[in-house]
């Protein structure tokens, strides 16, 4: 039996993509229920490279604590994958919402902004004690500052509070960082195109900023429906040139004019 079929009992496929996969599963050891995430990375020991880098971010997300945030937990080897352990938020994300609903409410995307915002401010400001602030490329950041790096409709989930509240929680910190010097030339400038900020198009050094960017494009989509620069047809090497070049310097469609 597999080391995953041992520990957990897989209840749900909550995503899979390029690098990784998540499921909702019940830990056998006292049947809490989890996410469980695990990346498409072979190794073989925790002294590999590969898996050190990862567990040096996670130390970082475990520490995150805020109720926007999806709590990480642990981060283990399983079948030869690291893994990570984290908080199951009930609901839907933003994308599965706007598919049923089209567009969110002014009051509703103002309910997001406040939170999604605060979780954002509390990540990019976020520091160990006695490490240091410095200005880098006119943008305060201090090491070990998170940048979750992937904001877009995916990676957002509207859960219910008990008193019936809406709660929107950041999840998916997979190309998340605390180094933007190390990021630089790695494919977590990646990202989906349509949130992409100018700088990431261009390679150039990413911070607070990018995260600030990409949700102006979420919250564009909520009240409209739409992204301010949509793509038909990724590999289409065309269109994906005009999206860099429309993202780098047009400007943004007046909402009020759409549809």
């Amino acid at each position: 039996m597999s080391e995953l079929a041992t520990s957990y009992d897989i209840l749900k496929v909550l995503g899979h993509g390029g690098f990784s996969a998540v499921f909702k599963a019940r830990r056998k050891e006292d049947g809490d229920i989890v996410a469980l995430k695990q990346l498409d990375l072979t190794i073989e020991n925790e002294e590999e490279k590969a898996y050190r880098d990862f567990k040096e971010e996670v130390d970082i997300l475990k520490k995150l604590d805020h109720p926007n945030i999806v709590k990480v937990y642990e981060e283990l080897i399983l079948d030869h994958k690291p893994s990570l352990e984290m908080e199951f938020i009930d609901g839907d994300t933003l994308e599965m919402i706007l598919k049923k609903e089209k567009f969110f409410s002014v009051d509703d995307t103002l309910d997001l902004i406040e939170q999604i915002a605060a979780a954002l401010n509390y990540c990019h400001h976020y520091y160990l004690p006695g490490n240091f602030a410095q200005h880098a490329d006119s943008v305060l950041r201090r090491r070990n500052a998170v940048i979750h790096n992937d904001i877009n409709p995916k990676n957002i989930i509207r859960s219910k509070n008990e008193d019936g509240s809406n709660r929107y929680v950041l999840i998916d910190f997979g190309l998340s960082f605390s180094d933007p010097d190390a990021v630089r030339h790695s494919r977590k400038e990646e990202g989906m195109a349509e949130y992409k900020s100018p700088e990431k198009w261009s390679g150039t050094m990413i911070d607070a900023p990018s995260d600030i960017y990409s949700l102006g494009i979420v919250i564009y989509e909520l009240l409209t429906g739409s992204v301010p620069f949509p793509v038909k047809d990724y590999k289409t090497t065309e269109e994906m040139i005009a999206l860099e070049e429309k993202h780098k310097t047009a400007a943004i469609p007046d909402m009020c004019k759409k549809g």
